[in-house]
C-alpha cells in the first residue's frame, strides 16, 4: 500500500487529505430498476447516442422502492438518518442531541465528521456543502423513506440556506427548486432563483460565469471539475426555466454546457489523461454537459472511458494516481450514468451500487480509510443510489461473492485547498 493525495469535490471548493491506499472487496448486483432526477437524453428505450441537440431536459419523480430492493432501500434510509444526526438542526431536536446544543443551528454539515461524532461541532457549516449534501435527503425521503425526520432535516437544510446570503454553489440552486416542490413551499425555489440571479449578476451574464469557473479551476489544477460546476449549473438553470420559463434560463443551460464542452480538450480536460486530479469526476460530468450540448462523440468517448476504468469490484478510482475505489468518485459515476442513459450501462450501475452499499458502516455513515465521514460525499452516494435504485438484489449481495470490507488506515486531516 502507498500513501496517496485524495480530493473531495465540494461547491466551489476543493479538500484535499493524504491516505493509505486500501484493497477494496469484491461485490455484485442483479435486478433492474431505473429512478431518474433529471433525463438529459436518452431513456430506456433509447439509442445511447445523443441527439443533435436536446431542447429541455425532462424532469422525473423518484418513485417508492419496490420489494427486490430491500438492500438499496435500507442503505439509502440508514445513510439518511445518520446525515441528520449529524445536522446542525433548526427545528425542534431533529438530529436527537438535545434540544440545547452546541451545534450553530444553520441547517448544515462541518466539512468532515470525527470517528464515533454523533452531533455537529460548534462550528459554522461551509457554505458550499448544503445542496449537495441535502440532496442526499431529498432523494431519501422522494424516494420512500418515510421517516418525517428526513423531510425536517431538508427543510432545515432550506432554512440554513435562507439564513445565509453566501450560500450560492451550483448544486444548491437545483436542490431549493426541488425542496419546494418536495414541501409545497414555493419560497424555496423563489429562493433558488434570487440567489442564482444574484450569483449571475456579479458576474456579468452566465457565460461570463462559466468562463469565469473554467479559469478558476485551470489555475487549480482541477480541468477535471469544470464540467462538474458547469453541469450542476446546467441542471440548475434547467430546473429554473422549468419553475419560471420564459426568464431566459434554458439559453443559461446552453452557455454553461458550451462553456464546458468546449473545455473537454487541452489545455483544459483531457478524457484520455486518467492521472490529472478528479479524473473520474471530469469524465462522468462530461456526460452530462456533452449531452446538452449535443455532442455526440464527446458524450461516446466519455461514456467509454467510464466504463473501461471501472474496477474489478466495481467501483471508481478518483484518478489513476490513487489505489482501490472511491467513495464520492464512484457515486458521481451513478448519479451521472442515470442523468443521462441508464439503459445501456445497467451492469455498471449495479455493480457499482453494490459496492457503495457493502461500503457503508454500521452507523449508517460512509467512513474513508482513517473512519472519518464526509457528509457531503454521503449526500452524493445517496442521490447515486437513488437514481440507480433496485439495482441490487439480496440474494446475490448474500452470495459468495460478497467477502470482508476493506481494512482501515490512519490519514492526515483535511483542509480546503483555495
Amino acid at each position: 500500500m502507498r500513501s496517496r493525495e485524495l480530493h473531495f469535490v465540494r461547491g466551489g471548493t476543493l479538500a484535499t487529505e493524504t491516505r493509505v491506499g486500501h484493497a477494496a472487496h469484491m461485490k455484485t448486483t442483479s435486478c433492474v430498476g431505473v429512478v431518474l432526477l433529471l433525463l438529459f437524453a436518452g431513456c430506456a428505450n433509447e439509442s445511447p447516442d445523443v441527439a443533435e441537440h436536446v431542447d429541455e431536459l425532462r424532469t422525473m419523480t423518484p418513485v417508492p422502492f419496490d420489494h427486490g430492493s430491500h438492500a438499496l432501500r435500507e442503505a439509502v434510509c440508514h445513510g439518511a438518518q445518520r446525515l441528520v444526526d449529524v445536522q446542525a438542526d433548526i427545528t425542534g431536536d431533529n438530529a436527537h442531541n438535545g434540544l440545547v446544543d452546541a451545534d450553530p443551528d444553520d441547517g448544515g454539515w462541518d466539512w468532515m465528521v470525527a470517528a464515533g461524532a454523533t452531533t455537529h461541532t460548534a462550528a459554522a457549516s461551509p457554505e458550499n456543502l448544503y445542496g449537495g449534501t441535502g440532496f442526499g435527503l431529498w432523494a431519501a425521503r422522494t424516494s420512500g423513506c418515510a421517516s418525517l425526520r428526513l423531510l425536517e432535516g431538508a427543510l432545515d437544510t432550506g432554512l440554513g440556506m435562507q439564513q445565509r446570503a453566501d450560500v450560492d454553489s451550483p448544486p444548491d440552486f437545483a436542490f431549493g427548486l426541488r425542496l419546494a416542490e418536495l414541501a409545497d413551499n414555493p419560497g424555496f425555489a423563489e429562493l433558488a432563483r434570487a440567489r442564482y440571479d444574484a450569483k449571475v449578476a456579479a458576474s456579468g451574464g452566465a457565460a461570463a460565469l462559466g468562463a469565469q469557473i473554467r479559469d478558476g479551476r485551470h489555475a487549480g489544477n482541477a480541468d477535471a471539475l469544470v464540467p462538474y460546476d458547469l453541469g450542476w449549473l446546467v441542471i440548475s438553470a434547467v430546473a429554473l426555466d422549468g419553475a419560471f420559463p420564459n426568464a431566459g434560463y434554458h439559453a443559461d443551460a446552453d452557455a454553461y454546457a458550451s462553456i464546458a464542452d468546449a473545455a473537454l480538450a487541452a489545455p483544459y480536460f483531457d478524457l484520455d489523461d486518467a492521472s490529472q486530479p478528479f479524473y473520474i469526476t471530469g469524465v462522468a460530468w462530461a456526460q452530462v454537459v456533452a449531452a446538452r450540448a449535443g455532442d455526440h462523440t464527446a458524450f461516446a468517448h466519455a461514456r467509454a472511458r467510464l466504463l473501461a476504468t471501472q474496477l474489478a469490484d466495481g467501483s471508481w478510482f478518483s484518478d489513476s494516481t490513487t489505489s482501490g475505489g472511491d467513495l464520492q468518485a464512484t457515486a458521481h459515476a451513478l448519479q451521472t450514468i442515470a442523468l443521462t442513459d441508464l439503459h445501456h450501462a445497467r451492469v455498471a450501475v449495479r455493480r457499482g451500487a453494490g459496492w457503495l452499499v457493502q461500503a457503508q458502516a454500521s452507523s449508517g455513515a460512509w467512513n474513508d480509510p482513517g473512519n472519518t465521514e464526509t457528509p457531503l460525499v454521503e449526500g452524493d452516494i445517496l442521490l447515486g443510489l437513488v437514481l440507480s435504485q433496485n439495482e441490487l438484489d439480496d440474494d446475490v449481495l448474500g452470495s459468495t461473492l460478497r467477502v470482508a470490507a476493506r481494512p482501515h488506515a490512519v490519514r492526515a486531516s483535511v483542509a480546503p485547498l483555495p
